[in-house]
């Protein structure tokens, strides 16, 4: 029998990570490269049930800004998506 597991990320995000080759102390230590990853609770945990060798979908809730997350989870991890977009709605300005 088949293991499969769907993760929801209900707030998912980019983590910007920075590569440095040394670091030292006192002194002025520069990025090398930087890459944007696609993060959240469900991504990061439908990653390590990947290299787990467990059959899993990645799902969640997107707004605009945050669409490239289901795109780059595909790219860089083949991870399945099941994302739904939704338009943000401005807050209410009446009393």
């Amino acid at each position: 029998m088949s293991r499969r597991v769907a993760t929801i990320t209900l707030n998912p995000a980019y983590d910007l990570v920075g590569f440095c080759p040394e670091i030292e102390r006192g002194e002025v230590n520069l990025v090398r490269t930087t890459g944007l990853h696609a993060a959240g609770k469900g991504i990061n945990v439908a990653k390590v049930l990947k290299d787990l060798g467990i059959d899993v979908t990645v799902g969640g809730f997107l707004v605009k800004i945050t669409r490239m997350v289901s795109s780059s989870c595909s790219a860089s991890w083949a991870l399945p998506t099941v994302f739904r977009l939704f338009r943000a709605v401005p807050a209410s300005t009446s009393s």
